[in-house]
């Protein structure tokens, strides 16, 4: 059975962006260190075509990510380099909202962005 995902403040992410962006450009995501939504969790708040490092107080995700919650109306791209930088079709992976385990990208995220659709 899933644990219950843990809501955390991430103020370094949302902070300043948040106050400046409209409703309509922020989305929320769950990231977990386990399929199935398990393991250390986190939920969010981010901003739209914004680059998400899984650095600072994310670094617990940095290349453990495994699974994932993406709100209704968002697309997700995940990337196994810094910056959200795409070299080639093998450094990504795109998904929509849902509830998704990552499978073959498993353990390789290390930032990710998100857009509204």
């Amino acid at each position: 059975m899933p644990r219950p995902i843990a809501l955390f403040s991430v103020p370094f992410i949302i902070g300043a962006h948040l106050a400046l962006a409209n409703v309509s450009d922020v989305g929320q995501v769950s990231l977990c260190t386990d399929y199935d939504l398990n393991g250390d969790c986190i939920a969010f708040d981010v901003v739209f075509d914004e680059c998400v490092n899984l650095q600072g107080g994310l670094a617990f995700l940095n290349s453990q990510l495994s699974s994932v919650v993406i709100q209704n109306t968002m697309t997700c791209t995940f990337f196994s380099n810094l910056d959200c930088v795409s070299n080639d079709d093998s450094d990504h992976l795109d998904l929509g909202s849902g509830s998704w385990n990552l499978n073959t990208f498993n353990d390789q995220a290390v930032a990710f962005q998100c857009d509204g659709q």
